[in-house]
């Protein structure tokens, strides 16, 4: 195989050294093309070199993080994408050690001796003999036929990465879900902070206006007091608002690997539009995550693994055609009688032809086979349980989805009507027509409205994101506006 592919890759390796020597390079590191060169180098800096810091830049908590920039974060510090890495790396290793079975193996071994043997006989002469033997073996042995044990098993090893890389891909969508979620959570939590401040001025100015009328006698003490108390009420919120910002900004610095301490800064998270995508006939969204969902694929190709296994075990059972070889050399002297040998040059040249029929295991094969067909049964229930599991989550999410972008409207227009009712309200008090409690009843239905508009927001971006997860969709264009 190195030999077609290098004599095929000639003209190019002589016309481009730099190719020539990444081609060598990889031949070296995978003799048998086991690895893909697209999944060498994953994120969170397996690499060596400057690659991996391109691709993975630390977070500067002084600039603007958008959602892109949280979710590409995330993906390089989570050592959950680092893990399913590793494991395509490791799956990739195995395709490579079920390769290798199409190939013979050469040992060659090698051997010295010294043997010193003396005598004394009374009468006559010591005797001293010394035997030095050196000998080399080359031995082969290759597996010429088994009756698809090797395929089914290089077939195992196939749908095993084929399942590590799916369930890289569901990792990868886990994290970027959590991220998204905990982004939007933080965004939202900033912006409540804002409306919590709007919120306790508004209070404070109305505070100072019945403070002004209470001095000049215009309005009694309570209307004082009622002011007061919901100016302390507004003081009250916005420090809780500000507890939850820091709370949900550290969860996030958490998620992009930076310290909890950390103080991000948001961009402007609720810009999105209603996506199209979204809008399709719910039929045809569930078709396309049974066809796409990486923890789907994940599940299936797990399943004709555990069938390729089935018939590995069956066909390790039938018979085996192999050849071997072998060649000794060595100088062990030819002995004539006990005590006299000449010095000799051996040459030992042996092939042959095996032919390994299994008769009898004690039944060990029947029952293997069996278990790794049960085996292959309970993967194949996975994947049926896993398809109504992800067909009813896109339901849910696709019905909820509906539900937040009718909540867009419905939210905008309550906050633009409780905002000119608070106006007028407010406009109406100073000029000593309306009452201190219809000022305060219209502030607190302006907070309450504000703070629906940002869970609106917040809703609808979570649930489109959550949908596009349901579908296995979960990519760069679902955070795009």
């Amino acid at each position: 195989m190195v030999s077609l592919l290098l004599a095929g890759a000639l003209p190019l390796l002589l016309a481009c050294p730099a190719a020539a020597q990444n081609l060598l390079l990889r031949l070296v590191n995978d003799p048998l093309l086991a690895e893909n060169p697209d999944l060498a180098l994953p994120p969170g800096g397996m690499g060596a070199d400057g690659e991996v810091a391109q691709i993975c830049p630390a977070p500067n908590p002084a600039a603007k993080m958008d959602l892109a920039d949280a979710v590409r974060h995330a993906l390089c510090s989570s050592p959950k994408t680092r893990a399913a890495w590793i494991s395509i790396n490791a799956q990739q290793a195995q395709l490579g050690v079920a390769r290798s079975a199409y190939l013979p193996t050469l040992n060659l071994v090698g051997q010295y001796s010294e043997d010193l043997q003396s005598s004394r006989v009374e009468g006559m002469d010591d005797s001293t003999a010394r035997t030095r033997v050196r000998q080399g073996q080359l031995n082969l042995s290759w597996k010429l036929y088994d009756f698809g044990a090797r395929e089914a098993n290089v077939a195992a090893a196939r749908f095993q990465l084929q399942a590590a890389i799916a369930s890289r891909d569901d990792a990868i969508q886990t994290v970027y879900l959590n991220t998204a979620i905990d982004y939007f959570t933080a965004a939202s939590a900033q912006a409540s902070l804002k409306a919590a401040r709007e919120n306790e001025q508004a209070a404070s100015d109305s505070h100072a206006v019945a403070l002004a009328k209470f001095t000049v006698g215009a309005v009694s003490l309570s209307d004082k007091l009622q002011s007061e108390t919901a100016f302390t009420q507004a003081t009250y919120d916005r420090q809780r608002a500000e507890a939850e910002r820091k709370a949900a900004l550290g969860l996030l610095a958490s998620d992009v690997g930076l310290s909890p301490s950390a103080d991000i800064q948001l961009g402007d998270a609720f810009n999105a539009k209603p996506d199209p995508l979204f809008m399709q006939s719910i039929d045809e969204l569930i078709k396309q995550a049974s066809e796409h969902h990486p923890k789907l694929l994940a599940a299936r190709a797990r399943a004709s693994a555990a069938l390729a296994k089935r018939d590995y075990i069956a066909a390790q059972g039938r018979p085996i055609l192999s050849v071997s070889g072998r060649y000794t050399l060595d100088n062990q002297p030819y002995a004539l009688f006990r005590d006299f040998s000449l010095p000799a040059r051996n040459d030992d040249r042996f092939i042959g032809i095996t032919l390994t029929i299994p008769l009898f295991e004690g039944f060990s094969r029947t029952y293997q086979t069996k278990g790794a067909a049960a085996d292959a049964e309970n993967a194949k229930t996975v994947v049926d349980d896993l398809e109504r599991d992800i067909a009813s989550s896109v339901w849910k999410s696709y019905q909820l989805l509906q539900a937040d972008v009718l909540s867009l409207d419905t939210a905008r227009s309550l906050q633009d009507t409780a905002r000119q009712s608070f106006e007028a309200t407010q406009e109406r008090y100073q000029a000593g027509v309306g009452s201190i409690l219809e000022l305060l009843n219209a502030q607190k239905a302006l907070a309450n409205a504000q703070l629906l508009q940002i869970q609106a927001n917040s809703n609808w971006n979570i649930s489109r994101l959550r949908l596009a997860a349901a579908l296995g969709r979960l990519d760069q264009s679902a955070t795009s506006p």
